[in-house]
């Protein structure tokens, strides 16, 4: 009864018969294309979360650029617990501007400890590929006992000492 058409519609039908047989419509408007993907939002809160158990203490903090692609971290990691041993790994992590996070490379030697009271920690950082000192908000100091989390702190950098 009509125009011949394979999609089960008659000519006058603004709908077409999707492959299940339900009706599918017909658009004479082209859809938009779908927007792009927003920027995905810095969470702020965790970003600037701070975590201490007391076991271990910083002091003297020093982040300066030797180059443009070596970063040199100086602090003093003193155990507050009398008679125990800490014995773990530091960690780093440089924050860009916009809140995107790198690992910068480090040698095993320089982030591993075993202290009974306090040692000056030396560690050098190399800078990941792609990111430039001046993009650089902060960095985060993460210290591991025995593999748990026992330090946590977010440190703003308003500019490098050479």
């Amino acid at each position: 009864s009509g125009s011949g058409a394979s999609s089960g519609a008659d000519a006058n039908d603004n709908s077409t018969t999707a492959a299940d047989g339900a009706p599918a419509l017909r658009s004479p408007i082209l859809a938009h294309p779908a927007p792009a993907q927003p920027e995905p939002r810095v969470d702020l809160v965790s970003l600037f979360e701070t975590f201490d158990t007391g076991k271990a203490k910083v002091e003297n903090l020093t982040l300066r650029a030797v180059d443009n692609a070596t970063l040199e971290l100086i602090f003093e990691l003193n155990n507050a617990e009398t008679g125990a041993y800490l014995n773990g790994k530091v960690a780093v992590n440089l924050v860009r501007k916009d809140g995107v996070i790198y690992e910068p490379e480090t040698n095993d030697e320089e982030v591993d400890f075993q202290i009974q009271r306090f040692k000056t920690m030396e560690i050098g950082l190399k800078m990941p590929t792609g990111l430039k000192l001046d993009e650089i908000f902060a960095f985060r100091l993460i210290i591991f006992d025995e593999g748990k989390t026992i330090y946590s702190k977010l440190f703003e950098i308003s500019r490098f000492s050479s």
